[in-house]
């Protein structure tokens, strides 16, 4: 949310950060492979009262601001996207994906399974 400025959307210093974190990787001696993955989706009719409005919000968020920004940088650095939250949510309903979490955020294990399909599925793709 630092990164965020309701009025305007993403914010630059977001982007300029991922972009700074991507050099340093770059920069290891260890030359690491890097792929960015898009965010794990929330779901808010897991929380409870209190917390509920609050993650609608940041689903609503999540799906406008943050997910398009990253698939762009990834894009824009040439970089493997993994794209974990549209593998979580299209393998069945939404109240089904939902049942992947036990909180709204936390998955369970089966939703850790189906995270870890969506990292399979997409690096077996990559020549690594």
């Amino acid at each position: 949310p630092d990164y965020w400025d309701a009025r305007e959307g993403p914010s630059e210093e977001f982007r300029r950060r991922y972009f700074d974190l991507l050099e340093t990787l770059r920069g290891l001696e260890s030359h690491p492979q890097i792929v960015i993955a898009t965010p794990l989706p929330i779901y808010p009719e897991r929380a409870g009262p209190p917390h509920r409005d609050n993650m609608i919000v940041r689903k609503e968020h999540l799906i406008k601001d943050v997910i398009p920004l990253i698939r762009g940088i990834a894009a824009e650095a040439a970089l493997p996207l993994v794209d974990v939250y549209g593998h979580m949510e299209g393998e069945g309903s939404s109240s089904s994906s939902a049942s992947l979490s036990h909180d709204g955020v936390h998955f369970n294990r089966a939703g850790y399974r189906r995270m870890c399909r969506a990292f399979v599925a997409a690096l077996s793709k990559l020549d690594l």
